[in-house]
């Protein structure tokens, strides 16, 4: 039902789009309006000014509702004739009804179904068949805390199957729910909270103070409001800082209710201060649900599913319901039933599958993708160069790529970029779709890569433009060519599982192998399907398949689902006091690879001797996140913070409020996703050509039925990503904290994520400059460095002279190697040395902030620390080691030929070049004079250690033979005395025996004497 504009003079464009949200949508909070009220229209005498006549409908038995007389001013846009905006229009009549219209409250705008008989039963039991694949159902038993993981409530999903509902509100990727009604938090047209401020939120919707004007109970300011609310509503992460933000940006505001359990109370009130008068005011606002399309029965959107229907004359069973076969279409349209499928054209499918299940899953996450994607297009449509080409290996037109001309394209289009672009901000470049875009400040000298997904809709595009950025930034010739470089994951929700390692290889080649991560599954039927295709497919090809080699020989696992594993029992004892356990089998460990499909090497390899160089060191790289960085952008984002390739850097609300809880970089990073309708569709191929599934291994059982109502999903972790160190590589990335570096005070707000634009863009950047700067103590510097600069008339193009560092970071040369270092390196000539950081310890943190410390390069000799070893190579056992080849990798790539001559790239005899690397003409065993005084003092050094050492210890001899001696001495001289001692003794005991004779004696004597006497 929609809201009826009735007039005959004014002038609507009804075809004009005024917004994203359709005038229908926003007309069906209002419906009811129409069977109340009466609204008409008349244009003024001036034509310039619309007169909304709204009057109580007589028939509705209104009587205490004003009627209001509304006006509207046309729309005059440049160049366009003026017209009436029916979007305005319907707000303007919707400000001044929301006070008389009583809304719907939820209770009564639901419709509920009745459960059939067996619909509980059935429905459990497929989400018993599909969440016996979830990766980690064990470890949700005991959710490792502290310090590992965030710890969480003990929940065994087998054992708590009848709260599945409220379930998903506890963990991550998991959500269960029926397509349909979507609530919208109304706006409270008729007030003015919009850019007022907001002191007060009643959650619950009571007053905000109670009768003694105190803080009513579940009264809290905005900031504690959406908090608590997230933190006990939000499944998105169990990072508390990404459920703010994601809350703050929409879900607190607007959300899909099969993603989120009922509210506690259908309102919430507001105490905010009116922008337009500064009054305080009061204002009780009810959840408005609204539905995307008009849902006149919502047993239309809710149908058991056919398979459940039961049909005449046919038995129903869990293999066959041939009603609902006959509905399933192929998915490789006019493909015969019954025909084998080729190789390729399988392959294609599941490709064709996976991306619209990726796609389904982010729309999940961002309902509104495209309205997002729409603002990233705009941003993409002021770049000086856009991407034209999609790179086809099977084309060999399309491999004679000029690259050198595509780089030089950027002078000649460089002067065509659109006028609006700030002359201190460029959009350089932006693939096809907007899924990569660079962006180049030159007074900062700062190469920006914005990164708003995974998952473009061309993957050859998508690597191939993603090289182009990087050679602007890098290369000398290129007028962005940049100091530093940041690298921007803002609300990115993963993608494709090959592309972060990919463009991760290629941006940081000095990165120790492994950087795939190793992988395992729970081992389970829907997992088995899906395993079994692609080790199929692997046995004929490995072109363009993701396969699963061995961690230590990098050899290809066929047959990897069949092969041995291990198995996990969690426990623990929960409060009631009873032992909850579940066990897992688990595939055979291997690290999930993709290399062999990296198309960047094909473009890069042409890059003369920069291809496989060391563009940025760690201190010149900033990754850049906001706590909405899930599934392969999780993956990226921790491989970054783990192999230490640069500084990490966090968005968020820093304030307080989460009680210096921890940020973890990546959240939500345990591996790929699956959900029931990807299933569904391989299932239907199975049903179209069963024979070729069968050859795989796999049954009509493995399936799962359908569930019991149409458009019901669930959606899960299918495998276990582990870390990419040999500290982390026992711990799953899911649950493991990488602490983000450093930590900026930005909280997001409502809509931030879907109105992006440089202008917003252009303020973070520097804003996160600035403060790394003050953080690291290079502000000061900076300006110290500038006034000199300006002083001496110096260029932009200066020795990098910064000092501030984070905990063990290493100062290195892009361009060569660092004198004051070079006799380490000669040592292992695959090794790089730089300068460290007064503040070793990677781990070392600041307690009251949580970040990383920061200190001060040590720029001499004493400071010298090994950095990294050169491309192609592996540290182990203190020695730079050839490190192993993967499929798809072959020497000349891996370890170039001009990486393996380990010499300055600038000769000394010779003027610096911008183009050519020239080779030192001096030998390694012909050192310089500065070096050879170097060796002299360490071995005047050494000689008077050894002679000291050795004087120290003949002293220490003496003294031992001096003490062992005087030892003696005193034990003989003791033995003597005590001999004395004991000859005294006996001869008192003589003394003592012949008095007490004599005193015998003489009582023996003394009766005699008296008888005498």
């Amino acid at each position: 039902m929609l809201l009826s504009f009735a007039s005959n003079n004014a002038n609507f464009d009804q075809n004009k789009k005024q917004s994203a949200i359709p005038l229908d949508q926003e007309s069906l909070e209002i419906s009811r309006a129409k069977d109340e009220f009466v609204i008409k229209f008349e244009e003024a005498k001036n034509e310039e000014t619309l007169l909304i006549n709204i009057t109580p409908n007589p028939k509705a038995g209104k009587k205490d509702v004003d009627s209001f007389v509304l006006t509207l001013l046309k729309q005059k846009p440049k160049g366009e004739e003026p017209y009436y905006s029916l979007r305005e229009v319907s707000l303007h009549i919707l400000s001044m009804l929301s006070r008389s219209i009583n809304y719907q409250y939820p209770a009564q705008s639901i419709q509920l179904i009745s459960l059939q008989a067996n619909e509980a039963k059935e429905t459990i039991k497929q989400m018993k068949n599909y969440f016996s694949s979830f990766a980690f159902r064990d470890i949700n038993i005991k959710l490792p805390g502290p310090p590992i993981g965030y710890g969480g409530v003990s929940v065994n999903l087998f054992d708590r199957f009848d709260e599945i509902a409220n379930l998903h509100n506890d963990r991550r990727h998991r959500a269960f729910g029926q397509q349909g009604i979507l609530p919208e938090v109304d706006q409270l047209l008729g007030y003015n909270i919009i850019d007022s401020e907001i002191k007060y939120i009643n959650i619950m919707g009571k007053p905000i103070y109670n009768t003694q004007n105190q803080l009513n109970d579940d009264t809290y300011t905005p900031e504690q409001a959406i908090v608590q609310w997230a933190n006990e509503n939000e499944p998105i992460s169990l990072n508390p800082y990404t459920r703010e933000e994601f809350a703050r940006q929409q879900s607190y505001y607007i959300r899909p209710l099969h993603r989120y359990v009922s509210p506690k109370a259908f309102n919430q009130t507001f105490l905010y201060i009116d922008h337009t008068n500064g009054r305080e005011v009061e204002a009780q606002i009810p959840y408005v649900f609204r539905a995307l399309t008009d849902i006149p029965n919502i047993n239309g959107q809710c149908p058991v599913d056919n398979f459940y229907i039961p049909v005449v004359g046919k038995e129903q069973n869990s293999n066959l319901n041939i009603n609902h076969i006959q509905k399933q279409k192929p998915i490789a349209k006019g493909q015969p039933k019954n025909k084998k499928i080729n190789s390729f054209d399988l392959l294609q499918t599941i490709r064709d599958l996976e991306k619209q299940m990726l796609e389904r899953i982010r729309d999940r996450i961002i309902p509104y993708w495209s309205q997002r994607d729409f603002q990233l297009k705009k941003i993409g449509q002021k770049a000086v160069v856009k991407s034209n080409l999609i790179f086809n290996p099977n084309n060999n037109n399309n491999q004679q790529i000029t690259i050198d001309k595509l780089m030089m394209d950027h002078f000649e289009q460089r002067k065509k970029k659109i006028s609006n672009v700030q002359e201190d901000f460029i959009v350089t470049y932006s693939n096809t779709d907007s899924s990569l875009i660079g962006y180049f400040i030159p007074s900062l000298k700062l190469g920006i890569i914005r990164i708003p997904t995974f998952l473009p809709q061309g993957i050859d595009d998508y690597q191939k433009s993603f090289y182009e950025i990087v050679r602007s930034f890098s290369d000398t010739n290129s007028e962005y060519k940049s100091k530093k470089i940041l690298l921007d994951l803002r609300s990115n929700t993963g993608g494709y599982a090959r592309l972060p390692p990919i463009v991760f290889q290629f941006l940081f080649p000095q990165a120790d192998t492994p950087i795939w991560p190793p992988v395992d599954w729970v081992k389970a039927p829907v997992n088995s399907i899906r395993s079994k295709i692609m080790d199929s497919l692997i046995k004929e090809s490995i072109n363009d398949v993701e396969i699963n080699v061995d961690e230590q020989t990098g050899k290809v696992i066929y047959d990897y689902y069949n092969q041995i594993g291990t198995q996990r029992t969690t426990s623990i004892d929960l409060s009631s006091g009873k032992l909850s356990s579940a066990t897992v089998n688990l595939t055979k460990r291997g690290i999930y690879y993709s290399g062999h499909n990296d198309q960047i090497r094909n473009y890069s390899i042409n890059w003369s001797s920069y291809f496989r160089s060391v563009h940025f060191q760690p201190k010149d790289v900033i990754a850049l996140v906001n706590g909405i960085c899930t599934g392969e952008c999780a993956n990226f984002a921790k491989a970054i913070s783990q192999k230490k390739v640069g500084r990490t850097v966090a968005l968020g609300n820093f304030g307080g409020v989460h009680n210096k809880a921890r940020f973890d970089f990546g959240c939500s990073g345990g591996g790929n996703i699956i959900d029931n309708e990807y299933i569904e569709q391989i299932h239907n191929q199975f049903i179209t050509n069963p024979t070729q599934f069968q050859r795989m291994g796999i049954t009509n059982s493995d399936f799962p039925d359908p569930f019991y109502r149409q458009g019901s999903f669930i959606s899960f972790q299918q495998m276990e990503h582990y870390g990419i160190t040999s500290q982390t590589s026992d711990y799953l990335n899911e649950f493991y904290i990488q602490d983000a570096d450093f930590h900026i005070n930005l909280a997001a707000q409502y809509l931030d994520i879907y109105e992006e634009d440089e202008i917003s863009d252009d303020l973070i950047y520097r804003r996160v400059i600035l403060e790394l700067n003050q953080k690291l103590g290079n502000q000061q510097q900076n300006e110290n460095q500038n006034q000199q600069k300006n002083i001496n008339n110096e260029s932009d193009e200066q020795e990098d002279n910064e000092m501030g560092c984070a905990a063990g970071e290493v100062f290195t040369n892009t361009t060569g190697r660092i004198s004051e270092c070079k006799q380490y390196e000669d040592r292992d000539p695959h090794s790089f040395y730089g300068f460290k950081c007064s503040i070793e310890d990677t781990n070392a943190r600041n307690y009251s902030t949580g970040e990383i410390m920061t200190g001060s390069f040590i720029k001499d000799t004493y400071g010298c620390l090994f950095s990294h070893c050169s491309a192609g190579y592996n540290r182990m056992n203190g020695k730079c080691v050839e490190a192993v080849l993967f499929p798809g990798d072959d020497v000349e790539y891996l370890r170039p030929d001009y990486l393996e001559q380990k010499e300055d790239p600038i000769s000394e005899t010779e003027p610096e070049t911008d183009t050519e690397i020239i080779p030192e003409t001096k030998q390694d065993d012909d050192p310089e004079p500065e070096e050879e005084q170097s060796y002299v003092m360490w071995i005047v050094i050494s000689v008077v250690f050894i002679v000291v050492s050795i004087v120290l210890g003949i002293i220490l001899y003496i003294l031992i033979i001096f003490g062992i001696l005087k030892g003696k001495i005193i034990k003989d001289k003791n033995k003597e005395e005590k001999l004395k001692h004991e000859r005294e003794i006996d001869e008192q005991k003589q003394v003592l025996e012949q008095i007490k004779q004599q005193n015998q004696i003489i009582e023996m004597a003394e009766p005699e004497i008296e008888d005498a006497e």
